[in-house]
């Protein structure tokens, strides 16, 4: 999905300060760019030591493969995928993407995860967009009411909207689960800088983003 806030309007750095008429989620979008549902068939393998695949053909010539791993070393969990989807049949602006991810957990708590990916467009002159972005995470046990986690992540996106558009953003969390009550309380900051190419006459200035509050659990 789409990181918070991108539906944040990105203002022109300038005298005027009037909005670019685009918003934070076409230039960086955590390489989310399309949700379709069509019928479908699918078929997922069986789990061999602790991987397995997954193909999928749906209505209008859509077409999926992926490739899952879960599996435990010692103190590490491992989760890794990769996936490729055509939509070319069903999409005007979109041909194909493919993306994969990457992350580890450890027993003391530290965690850390890694992704990326390509989204092909089927205007002639349009460059492919690209993501690539990552997160730090620990989880301690400082209060006996439940686990209290950090975070850290930095994101990157490049060619969303149009060529030479570039966004990144980077972000700061942290959240105190109650146990008892199946409650957490999170609050957050995250910062959006965008560059632009002389052709779209703007200067983005960035996005600030300050996030707080209380999920419970029914």
């Amino acid at each position: 999905g789409a990181l918070t806030g991108t539906g944040i309007k990105i203002w022109d750095n300038d005298v005027s300060k009037i909005h670019t008429g685009t918003s934070v989620g076409q230039v960086i979008s955590y390489g989310t760019v399309q949700s379709t549902r069509e019928d479908r068939v699918r078929y997922d393998t069986p789990t061999f030591m602790g991987a397995r695949l997954a193909v999928s053909s749906g209505t209008g010539g859509t077409g999926d493969v992926g490739a899952f791993y879960a599996n435990k070393f010692g103190a590490f969990d491992v989760d890794g995928r990769i996936g490729y989807r055509t939509i070319s049949g069903i999409d005007t602006t979109y041909d194909d993407m493919i993306g994969g991810s990457l992350a580890v957990g450890h027993t003391s708590g530290l965690n850390a995860s890694f992704a990326m990916g390509k989204v092909d467009f089927k205007a002639t002159g349009r460059d492919s967009s690209t993501f690539v972005g990552g997160q730090l995470g620990y989880t301690a046990k400082i209060f006996g009411v439940g686990p209290t986690g950090f975070a850290a992540d930095y994101y990157q996106q490049k060619d969303l909207n149009a060529n030479d558009w570039k966004g990144e953003s980077w972000g700061l969390g942290a959240q105190q689960s109650f146990a008892d009550i199946g409650s957490d309380v999170f609050i957050g900051y995250r910062n959006f800088s965008f560059s632009a190419p002389a052709s779209a006459g703007v200067d983005p200035d960035d996005v600030n983003l300050v996030i707080a509050g209380i999920r419970v659990a029914f």
